[in-house]
């Protein structure tokens, strides 16, 4: 058997949904710490979504909802969201840091590429992952070096 890719997005797109209203259900007993988690996820499924039934239907480019919804604003949210869970003051400087990388880089990118709106900036992308790379080892930092490694089993963000 064949593995269909229509068949595989639409049990991701079901499976996000699912998710999603898990954790809309669930949002008192998940706090409101993670907001920008919560938020960044609801918005990543409903553009993923969005453009899968706008090119189904139109068969034209949605690169530009990605770029302004996935690359800027849920990343973004995403950096946003480990700031926040960071407390130790140095921690939170360099999250800081790189809050201000990550705009530098979107003003950086509508320098350097053409019509960055209209096709999906990998470039972009690799330089926003390794940002949110250095946020998750930032807080598994301060995770690790802190009483909240006793009692991993109820902390969410980790």
């Amino acid at each position: 058997m064949n593995w269909n890719i229509e068949i595989g997005k639409q049990i991701t797109m079901i499976i996000s949904i699912c998710v999603m209203v898990f954790m809309v259900i669930k949002y008192r007993k998940i706090g409101k710490e993670n907001l920008f988690f919560i938020v960044g996820y609801i918005l990543f499924t409903v553009i993923d979504i969005f453009c899968y039934f706008y090119f189904k239907s139109t068969n034209l480019s949605t690169e530009i909802f990605f770029v302004i919804g996935f690359l800027m604003i849920v990343f973004f949210l995403y950096l946003l969201y480990y700031f926040q869970l960071l407390y130790w003051p140095v921690l939170k400087k360099i999250q800081l840091i790189l809050l201000i990388l990550f705009v530098i880089n979107i003003i950086v990118m509508f320098y350097i590429e053409d019509d960055l709106l209209h096709h999906f900036s990998f470039n972009m992308l690799y330089t926003d992952i390794l940002l949110l790379m250095f946020s998750i080892i930032l807080f598994l930092y301060q995770t690790f070096n802190s009483d909240k490694i006793l009692d991993l089993n109820n902390y969410l963000p980790f």
